[in-house]
């Protein structure tokens, strides 16, 4: 019974924003919780939402508890000078210093951290936030309507975005499949969809279906 009350007083909590139709979602440059809660329909847990800001380094979506958590957080780690290196040690919560961070990045016109190490439980949703993440920066791929012309690639060469884990099997269920999941479940990438699989997941760019790649049964140029 306690945990059947923990869990619907958790569900209350989620941060679910209003969201539009998937079908009338324009395609636009988005940020990651406009991505979540519009093109994905996903809805998170304030903490969830938290990570997920900070990956991107979207400081201008922090909220007033989004700002007490992380000073709490940043509570379970102290500064260890030992004469030779200063660093941070602890064991529950995150570094003080993460807005520096992020700021740091943002100065040097860093789209989102280079590396996140999420050192979190089992069923914290970490393969899930991760999903999230690969799918923002698919669908502000596609909003390029021709990123490799953008991004200055060859008209051809294929835009990828790897998954690796301990083994191909783990891979294919956790973390890509996490991907492939939330993917088909959104109506907003369906009409640039053009093949999921076990192993791989392949996307047209809008400037292909404009050119009838479907048509002609071209392979997608994001992957």
């Amino acid at each position: 019974m306690s945990l059947e009350s923990d869990l619907r007083r958790l569900e209350k909590a989620r941060a679910i924003s209003p969201a539009a139709s998937p079908a009338t979602v324009a395609l636009r440059k988005m940020n990651i919780m406009e991505v979540a809660n519009e093109v994905l329909r996903f809805p998170l847990y304030p903490m969830q939402a938290l990570v997920l800001k900070l990956v991107t380094l979207a400081a201008e979506l922090l909220t007033t508890w989004d700002y007490a958590t992380l000073e709490r957080l940043g509570q379970g780690f102290r500064v260890v000078d030992d004469g030779r290196t200063v660093s941070y040690a602890g064991t529950r919560g995150t570094t003080p210093d993460t807005l520096q961070r992020l700021e740091s990045c943002r100065k040097r016109d860093f789209w989102a951290f280079r590396q996140v190490v999420l050192v979190l439980g089992r069923r914290a949703s970490k393969s899930t936030m991760g999903a999230i993440v690969c799918l923002w920066q698919m669908w502000n791929l596609l909003a390029l309507i021709n990123p490799q012309e953008v991004l200055g690639l060859p008209a051809r060469k294929r835009i990828m975005i790897g998954v690796f884990s301990t083994t191909a099997s783990n891979a294919s269920r956790d973390q890509f499949g996490d991907i492939a999941a939330l993917l088909q479940e959104s109506a907003a990438f369906a009409p640039f969809l053009q093949s999921v699989t076990s192993s791989r997941i392949r996307l047209y760019t809008p400037a292909q279906l404009a050119a009838g790649a479907r048509g002609r049964k071209e392979a997608g140029l994001l992957e």
